[in-house]
Protein backbone atom coordinates (compact mmCIF):
# COMPACT_ATOMS: atom_id res chain seq x y z
CA UNK A 1 0.00 0.00 0.00
CA UNK A 2 1.10 3.59 -0.76
CA UNK A 3 2.47 5.85 1.71
CA UNK A 4 -0.63 7.80 1.91
CA UNK A 5 -2.68 4.92 2.97
CA UNK A 6 -6.62 5.71 3.86
CA UNK A 7 -5.87 6.13 7.83
CA UNK A 8 -2.71 8.10 7.03
CA UNK A 9 -4.61 10.11 5.08
CA UNK A 10 -7.50 10.99 7.92
CA UNK A 11 -4.67 11.50 10.34
CA UNK A 12 -3.21 13.98 8.63
CA UNK A 13 -6.24 15.72 7.44
CA UNK A 14 -7.43 15.93 10.90
CA UNK A 15 -4.30 17.35 12.03
CA UNK A 16 -4.27 20.13 9.55
CA UNK A 17 -8.07 21.38 10.77
CA UNK A 18 -7.49 21.15 14.44
CA UNK A 19 -3.98 22.90 14.19
CA UNK A 20 -4.46 26.56 15.95
CA UNK A 21 -4.78 29.33 12.76
CA UNK A 22 -1.59 31.38 12.60
CA UNK A 23 -3.07 34.46 13.35
CA UNK A 24 -4.26 32.77 16.73
CA UNK A 25 -0.06 33.60 17.44
CA UNK A 26 -0.37 36.72 15.91
CA UNK A 27 2.97 36.13 13.23
CA UNK A 28 0.96 38.37 10.30
CA UNK A 29 -1.57 40.41 11.65
CA UNK A 30 -4.31 40.81 14.61
CA UNK A 31 -7.43 38.47 14.42
CA UNK A 32 -11.03 40.76 15.07
CA UNK A 33 -10.99 38.23 18.16
CA UNK A 34 -8.84 40.86 20.08
CA UNK A 35 -10.53 44.01 19.34
CA UNK A 36 -11.93 44.54 23.19
CA UNK A 37 -9.01 44.01 25.01
CA UNK A 38 -6.37 44.57 22.65
CA UNK A 39 -3.98 42.48 24.40
CA UNK A 40 -1.93 39.85 21.67
CA UNK A 41 -2.26 36.05 22.74
CA UNK A 42 1.29 35.45 23.25
CA UNK A 43 1.07 33.60 26.00
CA UNK A 44 2.64 36.39 28.74
CA UNK A 45 1.51 39.37 30.24
CA UNK A 46 1.98 42.94 28.71
CA UNK A 47 4.73 45.20 29.89
CA UNK A 48 3.68 47.34 32.54
CA UNK A 49 6.58 50.36 32.12
CA UNK A 50 5.81 53.04 29.86
CA UNK A 51 5.50 52.47 26.50
CA UNK A 52 8.30 53.82 24.21
CA UNK A 53 6.20 54.54 21.20
CA UNK A 54 4.41 57.50 20.30
CA UNK A 55 0.78 58.38 19.20
CA UNK A 56 0.85 61.85 17.17
CA UNK A 57 -2.65 63.32 15.69
CA UNK A 58 -2.26 65.45 12.46
CA UNK A 59 -5.73 67.48 14.24
CA UNK A 60 -6.97 67.67 17.49
CA UNK A 61 -10.67 69.01 16.08
CA UNK A 62 -12.37 67.62 13.12
CA UNK A 63 -16.09 68.05 11.51
CA UNK A 64 -18.02 64.39 11.32
CA UNK A 65 -16.99 62.50 8.01
CA UNK A 66 -13.40 64.41 8.01
CA UNK A 67 -10.20 62.27 8.56
CA UNK A 68 -7.07 62.49 10.96
CA UNK A 69 -4.04 61.08 10.16
CA UNK A 70 -2.46 58.76 13.33
CA UNK A 71 1.07 58.10 13.20
CA UNK A 72 2.41 55.80 15.08
CA UNK A 73 6.52 55.54 15.71
CA UNK A 74 9.33 55.00 17.45
CA UNK A 75 11.92 56.99 19.32
CA UNK A 76 15.26 56.06 18.05
CA UNK A 77 16.53 54.55 21.10
CA UNK A 78 13.98 52.57 21.39
CA UNK A 79 14.24 50.56 18.73
CA UNK A 80 11.51 49.64 16.25
CA UNK A 81 7.97 47.42 16.00
CA UNK A 82 6.91 44.27 14.50
CA UNK A 83 3.00 44.35 14.93
CA UNK A 84 0.62 47.00 16.05
CA UNK A 85 -2.77 47.27 16.50
CA UNK A 86 -5.14 50.45 16.84
CA UNK A 87 -8.41 51.89 16.70
CA UNK A 88 -10.44 54.61 17.95
CA UNK A 89 -12.91 54.56 20.92
CA UNK A 90 -14.82 57.05 22.75
CA UNK A 91 -13.09 59.11 25.13
CA UNK A 92 -16.00 58.48 27.92
CA UNK A 93 -16.17 54.54 26.95
CA UNK A 94 -14.86 51.91 29.70
CA UNK A 95 -11.84 51.53 27.60
CA UNK A 96 -9.56 50.44 30.28
CA UNK A 97 -11.96 47.06 30.53
CA UNK A 98 -13.52 46.46 27.01
CA UNK A 99 -12.71 48.59 23.99
CA UNK A 100 -15.92 49.44 21.80
CA UNK A 101 -14.18 50.33 18.31
CA UNK A 102 -15.76 53.70 16.75
CA UNK A 103 -14.96 54.86 13.48
CA UNK A 104 -12.92 53.58 10.18
CA UNK A 105 -9.24 53.19 9.96
CA UNK A 106 -7.58 53.28 6.61
CA UNK A 107 -4.52 52.84 4.86
CA UNK A 108 -3.32 56.15 3.42
CA UNK A 109 -2.21 54.56 -0.40
CA UNK A 110 -0.33 52.02 -0.85
CA UNK A 111 3.61 53.16 0.23
CA UNK A 112 5.39 52.56 3.65
CA UNK A 113 4.14 49.40 5.81
CA UNK A 114 1.69 46.85 4.93
CA UNK A 115 -1.58 47.26 6.93
CA UNK A 116 -4.81 45.66 7.39
CA UNK A 117 -8.15 46.53 8.40
CA UNK A 118 -10.03 44.56 11.04
CA UNK A 119 -13.18 44.60 11.21
CA UNK A 120 -14.98 44.70 15.19
CA UNK A 121 -18.42 44.45 16.34
CA UNK A 122 -18.84 48.10 16.07
CA UNK A 123 -15.85 49.82 14.16
CA UNK A 124 -12.72 49.16 12.08
CA UNK A 125 -9.36 49.31 13.52
CA UNK A 126 -5.98 48.55 11.78
CA UNK A 127 -3.19 45.96 12.33
CA UNK A 128 0.13 45.30 10.82
CA UNK A 129 -0.29 43.56 7.47
CA UNK A 130 3.45 41.37 8.60
CA UNK A 131 5.83 41.22 10.90
CA UNK A 132 8.76 43.23 9.97
CA UNK A 133 10.46 45.55 11.62
CA UNK A 134 8.62 49.23 11.88
CA UNK A 135 9.87 52.23 12.58
CA UNK A 136 6.55 54.31 12.05
CA UNK A 137 2.87 53.73 10.65
CA UNK A 138 0.71 56.58 9.16
CA UNK A 139 -2.62 55.82 8.18
CA UNK A 140 -6.44 57.56 8.79
CA UNK A 141 -9.31 57.79 11.05
CA UNK A 142 -12.79 58.76 10.01
CA UNK A 143 -15.58 59.16 12.48
CA UNK A 144 -18.87 58.77 12.56
CA UNK A 145 -20.65 62.25 11.80
CA UNK A 146 -21.97 63.02 15.18
CA UNK A 147 -20.86 65.33 18.22
CA UNK A 148 -17.76 63.46 20.64
CA UNK A 149 -14.33 62.98 21.90
CA UNK A 150 -12.82 60.34 21.04
CA UNK A 151 -9.02 58.99 21.59
CA UNK A 152 -6.73 56.26 19.75
CA UNK A 153 -5.83 52.91 21.53
CA UNK A 154 -2.79 51.56 20.21
CA UNK A 155 -1.10 47.89 21.45
CA UNK A 156 2.46 47.51 19.88
CA UNK A 157 4.54 44.64 20.08
CA UNK A 158 8.60 44.89 19.85
CA UNK A 159 8.85 41.08 19.87
CA UNK A 160 6.83 38.31 20.15
CA UNK A 161 6.98 38.08 24.54
CA UNK A 162 7.26 42.51 24.74
CA UNK A 163 4.12 44.30 23.89
CA UNK A 164 2.51 47.15 25.38
CA UNK A 165 -1.27 47.33 25.33
CA UNK A 166 -4.27 50.19 25.27
CA UNK A 167 -1.86 52.90 24.92
CA UNK A 168 -3.62 56.31 24.78
CA UNK A 169 -2.93 59.26 22.66
CA UNK A 170 -4.63 62.44 23.43
CA UNK A 171 -8.03 63.55 22.83
CA UNK A 172 -9.85 63.91 19.22
CA UNK A 173 -12.99 66.45 19.61
CA UNK A 174 -15.78 66.10 16.57
CA UNK A 175 -17.89 68.03 15.82
CA UNK A 176 -21.34 67.47 13.49
CA UNK A 177 -21.59 68.78 10.05
CA UNK A 178 -18.74 71.07 9.76
CA UNK A 179 -18.79 72.81 12.87
CA UNK A 180 -14.95 72.17 13.93
CA UNK A 181 -12.52 74.64 14.36
CA UNK A 182 -8.96 72.75 12.90
CA UNK A 183 -6.41 73.38 14.93
CA UNK A 184 -2.53 72.77 14.99
CA UNK A 185 -0.81 68.97 14.69
CA UNK A 186 0.02 68.02 18.46
CA UNK A 187 2.34 65.27 18.84
CA UNK A 188 1.36 62.39 22.34
CA UNK A 189 3.93 60.22 23.70
CA UNK A 190 1.96 57.15 24.31
CA UNK A 191 3.83 56.78 27.48
CA UNK A 192 2.53 59.57 29.26
CA UNK A 193 -1.11 57.24 29.46
CA UNK A 194 -1.26 53.25 29.91
CA UNK A 195 -3.10 50.54 31.69
CA UNK A 196 -1.87 47.96 33.54
CA UNK A 197 -3.24 44.76 33.11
Amino acid sequence: MGLWSTPVLISAILLILTFPHSSDSLPNEAPATVCESMTPKHNTDPQTSPSPYNITLSKTEISGGQTVQITLSTNVESGPFKGFFAMAVSKTSDYATTALAVGEMSQIGQDGPKVRQVKCKTGIGLTHGNPEVKKSVTFNWTPPNEDGEYVILASFVKVYNTFWVKQVSGVIRVRKDGQAQVRDKRSVNSNTRHFEK
